[in-house]
């Protein structure tokens, strides 16, 4: 978009296209406003012709999980109670985001009150899993990780209280953040509980992640790697043999986890991403 080979206006065209070919069997999306969208992305390209640029979400279609406000957009919290609750007013993060440039493309199917992790049980039907859509999403932000798996959205908001935005991140191979408690604002987001609710992000690599969270939580650019040369990660340690009997931890995840800790610290293993065969096909592409 920079270089003004591709616009806001083809990237939202693109999305909804997807939306309509892809999401049928996947049911991750509940709500989508394709003709706010196609607005939001003209006003985008006019900001950036005439010199405007609101940052590195400036243009970016996103999806927004059903429990998060929406002004002027239902928000049904995944429940037949709220199935008419249209809000007049956006959550703190979704102005975030507009602030930011991105584009609301719609809102993406929750578990029922994200109480569950399943995403299996909402009013509108369950979210399935774009590798197998006879598995689950995971859930409660089952939609935003299938939105995004799917390759229907590169960015979707979710909520994690007890693992929301990493189960289905998981389940479904994008990347989940969940961010300090109160790092992104939770104001207008529909309340599990308060006190452990987090608002987060879902996308196709961690680097994605961090630039939603940077602008969402209205921090500094990452850092550079000579910036990071202190930067210490604590491990608590549950795979010890020493622990075998009450280890929590899955060996294979660990075994992972180190050989991405080692490659940091200089030591290169090799790292490959594997696709499901027949379903996303070759991670390269």
């Amino acid at each position: 978009m920079s270089a003004g080979l591709l616009s806001a206006a083809d990237l939202v065209d693109h999305a909804l296209d997807s939306i309509a070919s892809l999401d049928p069997p996947l049911n991750a999306f509940v709500t989508v406003d394709a003709e706010g969208a196609r607005l939001a992305a003209r006003q985008a390209d006019a900001e950036r012709a005439a010199g405007v640029y609101r940052g590195p979400l400036h243009g970016i279609p996103v999806a927004v999980k059903d429990i998060i406000e929406t002004a002027g957009m239902a928000t049904r919290m995944g429940s037949a109670h709220f199935a008419d609750h249209i809000p007049d007013r956006d959550a703190t993060c979704v102005r975030l985001l507009r602030e930011a440039g991105a584009i609301i493309v719609g809102k993406t199917t929750t578990h029922e009150f994200a109480y569950g992790p399943t995403g299996d049980l909402s009013h509108n039907g369950p979210s399935r899993n774009p590798c197998d859509a006879a598995l689950m999403t995971g859930g409660s932000s089952g939609g935003s990780a299938a939105a995004v798996a799917a390759g229907m959205v590169p960015l979707a908001v979710g909520t994690d209280t007890g693992g929301s935005v990493r189960i289905p991140a998981a389940l479904c191979g994008v990347v989940g953040f969940k961010p300090a408690y109160g790092a992104i604002p939770a104001d207008g987001v529909f309340p599990l509980a308060s006190s452990l609710d987090h608002v987060g992000v879902l996308a196709g690599t961690a680097e994605d992640c961090g630039v939603a969270y940077r602008v969402l939580a209205g921090r500094a650019p990452a850092p550079t790697a000579a910036d990071a040369t202190s930067l210490r990660v604590g491990w608590l340690v549950t795979d010890s043999p020493t622990l075998a009997d009450r280890a929590i931890t899955d060996p294979a995840v660990a075994a992972l986890v180190r050989a991405r800790v080692s490659r940091q610290r200089g030591d290169r293993p090799s790292w490959c991403r594997r696709a499901v065969p027949g379903v996303l096909g070759d991670p390269g592409q």
